[in-house]
């Protein structure tokens, strides 16, 4: 069903921390399903090959330090404690210098790598890139060149443009409020054509941007449309209306419009509104399985025009 006259797009997936090779296959898969239920569901729409490819930074991840970790954690509760391990350690990983070079290295050889595989196949081919949890953190890390200027000669660069950049269960606006760094909006810095933060709304891990901009009015993050009517689920449209109802009166609707939004949270399942619970344990890992999250990306996708993609300037 796909139309091989428009132009591919390479999407590149950028995991977070505890993601393991079993992990990463079967999110993949998840991807490929939502992806397929998007278009058995809009049929004769969305028909754009759409190329997957999962980075796998932390193969970069020095086996040396994981042996370590491993002889000094408990034996007892022991699986638990390999997947608790798998959380912390990343992180740290990526807050060490040498880890932080390798892990953006991996992520742009392997990037760099799929595109030129893929590029004298697909002419034209446009990339972009999804990116979850601390991944979000790697590439924004990477696109802006953070890293770059403080060890100008060990980091690599990916030598593409990228179209967009949607990140999900993101902590990227806790790093950059930690950090004496200005925020750089990657659309308004030419970086990429789309900027989005996508989240669950019980996610723990994930954080707004908006609040971040200079002069930005307090909004609430858009609403991803429910994918089977595009619109609201049923038990969510009661309250989405009266949401904008207040921010009417608050705001001119125009200046609204206007605005470049970019933060968008899913609307919950009907499960997950009544009983919190369960959305707090799905929220940050539910992303993968999500036809909303799915269809929005592959509407941005598809939405581009065919001149040339923003030069990513790296």
């Amino acid at each position: 069903d796909l139309d091989p006259t428009l132009p591919a797009h390479l999407l590149l997936v950028v995991h977070g921390v505890g993601a393991k090779p079993d992990i990463l296959l079967m999110n993949l898969l998840k991807i490929r399903n939502a992806i397929n239920m998007v278009r058995k569901t809009k049929l004769n729409q969305l028909r754009a090959p759409i190329i997957i490819k999962m980075i796998d930074w932390k193969s970069a991840l020095a086996l040396e330090a994981k042996e370590k970790i491993e002889k000094i954690t408990l034996k007892s509760n022991k699986r638990q404690r390999i997947v608790l391990n798998e959380v912390p350690t990343d992180l740290l990983f990526y807050l060490t210098e040498d880890h932080a070079v390798s892990i953006i290295n991996e992520v742009a050889s392997q990037a760099n790598f799929y595109h030129d595989q893929l590029s004298d196949k697909f002419p034209g081919l446009k990339v972009s890139i999804l990116a979850h949890s601390l991944g979000s953190v790697i590439c924004y890390d990477l696109l802006t060149g953070n890293k770059k200027k403080q060890f100008p000669d060990r980091i690599k660069e990916i030598n593409f443009p990228i179209e967009d950049m949607f990140i999900i269960g993101s902590p990227l606006g806790l790093f950059v409020s930690l950090t004496p760094m200005e925020f750089n909006l990657l659309d308004k810095s030419g970086l990429v054509k789309g900027f989005y933060n996508i989240f669950h709304p019980n996610d723990l891990v994930a954080y707004r941007i908006e609040p971040l901009i200079s002069s930005y009015p307090e909004l609430d993050p858009s609403e991803v449309p429910y994918m089977k009517n595009d619109g609201f689920k049923s038990h969510t449209k009661k309250k989405f209306h009266e949401k904008l109802k207040e921010l009417q009166g608050a705001f001119d609707s125009a200046l609204i419009a206007s605005l470049t939004r970019y933060d968008y949270v899913l609307q919950e399942g009907l499960i997950e509104n009544m009983f919190e619970t369960i959305g707090i344990l799905g929220g940050h890992w539910g992303y993968w399985e999500s036809t909303d999250l799915f269809y929005f990306i592959m509407k941005k996708l598809h939405s581009k025009d065919d001149g040339p993609p923003v030069p990513s300037h790296l």
